[in-house]
């Protein structure tokens, strides 16, 4: 808050348990940025490298409320980034932005959920497989057997077998683009450490239990 009134005279700042929000006059998107950036460098010495920042349009008083969202779903989208990352705007992560606010209507309506993706996260936690795991890889790489399995540090024909298998046991129609979207969407939500393989949110989502290796 020292830094807001050293360099913005006219800056409001509220603050909530973990984040504060700062209110500048009009001033240009680089402008914004580059004050977000030195606020960083000056809180992350103090508080540690995991502070991030973001930036967002400019607004109205009467659009406050619908900016400090943005900034949130900017913050959230930024979660799982490396330390020292920069300021960032939505533009930066629309994407992931997108992604997170699907997954939010998933856990507001959960009935939306595949029973097939529901029944392969059961298999994988009562029999110790790693289907969930696996066909998230395989969304993720597009279809690439080869670069799903060097994710999963399996071989391309155990990969193809656990693909088989999950075509026989689980009504899932990977043939279907939507249904392949759906199941993505779906398993992400279960399956965040995507790039660890076999890492997934709470063991019964998607991983082998200790002492069983994933089939």
């Amino acid at each position: 808050m020292r830094h807001c009134a050293a360099h913005r005279e006219a800056a409001t700042v509220a603050a909530t348990v973990d984040a504060a929000y700062v209110l500048l006059p009009a001033t240009g998107a680089a402008a914004a940025r580059r004050f977000a950036d030195a606020a960083l460098a000056v809180v992350r010495p103090a508080v540690g490298d995991g502070v991030r920042a973001a930036v967002t349009r400019p607004c109205t008083a009467l659009q406050l409320a619908a900016l400090r969202r943005e900034a949130d779903d900017v913050l959230r989208a930024t979660a799982g980034d490396g330390p020292g990352r920069p300021a960032a705007t939505a533009e930066d992560v629309r994407h992931r932005i997108l992604l997170d606010r699907l997954g939010d209507e998933l856990d507001r309506a959960p009935w939306l959920r595949l029973p097939g993706v529901a029944a392969l996260l059961a298999h994988d936690h009562e029999h110790g497989t790693a289907y969930a795991a696996t066909l998230t890889a395989w969304l993720d790489e597009v279809g690439d057997v080869a670069s799903a399995a060097a994710r999963l540090t399996v071989h391309p024909n155990t990969l193809r077998h656990r693909l088989r298998r999950i075509r026989e046991l689980f009504p899932l129609d990977l043939d279907d683009p939507d249904v392949r979207l759906a199941v993505w969407l779906d398993l992400r939500r279960e399956v965040p450490g995507r790039d660890a393989g076999l890492s997934c949110r709470s063991r019964p989502s998607g991983c082998p239990r200790p002492g069983r290796s994933g089939r």
